[in-house]
């Protein structure tokens, strides 16, 4: 009944649609004032009051019982294993009433249509363009999207030669040689790899989806994982961060920590993401527009801080071949009105990648890891914390003595404790074979070692998590690739706290 009261909602809707565009752009764009992300938060009409439980330990009472959303955190998430540590849903309760408002019918009716879609061609059923254009239509009539569509309007670089309608489907339902469209990742997720080639869940930013997946038992709430600022970011419902499991294309999936804001509505979402991307076309407006540089993203990525009812949090929209890939965000904790925070010690500050590459070299001479500010082993180290998504001066150092540390030893010492554990090791004995054979691993001889552990029928986690045991001690880490180049660097330009070379973790693991 919700779909078909979806499908017979409006009238002439192409007609309307046309009419409703052109007055659009007679509109005046709005003057300066505060940043469109404020503004377009504070234009979400349709979001939803969101509450989750008192401080404390078990199951606390909620702050709000009147909330329309109830969201229940739990407990922390296991780093080392895929067990459930939360024994609850996610949601405790979401009211009916808001699947009726007609954003959320038409997202739900997409939901639906593009779940029971045959095939994934380039090309959209004749149902899917009707959702497309039902959903399409009713977001763009709500204020948010009117901002939106006026701010980017007033953007020098941005040329809009179709309509609104159409520019914003060409933005969000484009695919590309059999790759989902950005709408089918970010609210919809998809089938991913990750950079050793496991598959895992990708995209689900949208707390709705994860909501209905949870309802009908296809999607499993973990528990939270919060890098930084845990005890901050729970009181902030609004925000959750965790790691889920997910019933997706015949698979069962894993998304190691993902996250939402709760509670916006369908054209929030599709607002943020649009501005996002348009406001990051060219690199002289990306920085007009207070967007840096992201280095973890595969092709072109941009990030910026944002502020949303006293918490502060980082966006990421990532670019593949000129379509949108990607918009996420996650959590950095508090924020006073001027985006600072106040009482950190410097080396829990959050700072953008630009200050942290200024002061990370010199934290790196003084810890004795590097001998040179203006070294290899310091660009590529800034380089790697980027990629990591460090975001403290702490979580930078943390994760590069993570490759400095050689704790193989230690590791071998735990497996009675650990099974699976165990047969990581296990399997890692062919692999360590292979790196006897070779003396060693190189970042030029990478690939062949891995073309031949490839050959043996090796693919995903069983190619690359025995390696990074071999070379850290450590199942889960950074990209092989990415540890061997520090490494080596480490070896020429290290300090006396470099950590063990590539030679010598090699000998034993002979």
């Amino acid at each position: 009944r919700i779909f078909k009261l979806a499908q017979s909602m409006l009238d002439n809707e192409r007609f309307a649609a046309s009419i409703y565009d052109l007055t659009l752009r007679l509109q005046p764009a709005a003057s300066e004032g505060s940043s469109i992300s404020n503004e377009l938060w504070s234009l979400d009409e349709n979001r939803c009051t969101v509450s989750g439980r008192q401080p404390g330990e078990g199951r606390r009472p909620w702050i709000d019982t009147t909330a329309q959303v109830l969201i229940d955190q739990q407990v922390s998430a296991s780093r080392l294993t895929d067990a459930s540590m939360a024994q609850r849903p996610l949601f405790a309760h979401v009211v009916p009433e808001i699947l009726a408002k007609p954003s959320y019918l038409c997202l739900v009716r997409l939901f639906y249509v593009f779940e029971h879609s045959t095939g994934r061609s380039d090309r959209f059923s004749v149902e899917e363009e009707a959702a497309i254009d039902q959903f399409l239509i009713v977001a763009v009539r709500t204020p948010v999207m009117r901002r939106a569509f006026r701010h980017v309007v007033a953007l020098e670089h941005v040329r809009l030669d179709a309509s609104w309608l159409e520019e914003l489907r060409k933005i969000w339902f484009t695919r590309s040689r059999g790759k989902p469209s950005a709408f089918e990742h970010i609210f919809i997720g998809n089938l991913s790899e990750d950079a050793s080639g496991q598959q895992i869940a990708g995209g689900l930013h949208c707390w709705l989806k994860f909501y209905l997946e949870e309802l009908r038992g296809t999607a499993r709430y973990l528990g939270y994982l919060y890098n930084r600022n845990p005890q901050a970011a729970l009181l902030d419902n609004r925000f959750v961060s965790g790691k889920f499991a997910w019933q997706h294309a015949g698979r069962n999936l894993l998304k190691d920590e993902g996250g939402f804001f709760v509670g916006v509505s369908p054209e929030w979402l599709l607002a943020d993401g649009t501005v996002a991307y348009l406001e990051t076309l060219e690199p002289q407006c990306a920085a007009q527009q207070g967007w840096e540089p992201w280095l973890g993203a595969r092709d072109t990525g941009y990030a910026k801080d944002v502020v949303h009812e006293g918490f502060r949090y980082r966006q990421v929209v990532c670019r593949c071949e000129d379509r949108l890939a990607t918009v996420f965000s996650y959590f950095l904790g508090g924020a006073d009105s001027g985006m600072i925070q106040q009482d950190v010690a410097v080396l829990d500050k959050v700072m953008s990648q630009q200050e942290l590459a200024a002061r990370l070299p010199s934290l790196l001479v003084a810890e004795g890891i590097a001998k040179n500010e203006e070294s290899e082993l310091s660009t590529e180290s800034i380089r790697f914390c980027s990629k990591r998504g460090c975001t403290t001066l702490r979580e930078a150092l943390r994760d590069i003595r993570e490759v400095l540390t050689f704790v193989l030893e230690e590791a071998v010492a735990t497996t009675s404790f650990d099974p699976k554990l165990q047969k990581l090791l296990d399997d890692s004995r062919d692999v360590a074979k292979v790196l006897l054979l070779h003396g060693g691993v190189t970042s030029a001889g990478l690939p062949t070692i891995l073309d031949q552990l490839k050959f043996q029928g090796r693919a995903g986690a069983r190619l690359h998590q025995p390696l990074r045991l071999l070379l850290t001690g450590r199942a889960s880490g950074a990209g092989v690739a990415d540890i061997i180049k520090l490494l080596e660097l480490l070896e020429l330009q290290g300090g006396d706290e470099r950590g063990p070379t590539l030679r010598q973790r090699l000998s034993i693991v002979e």
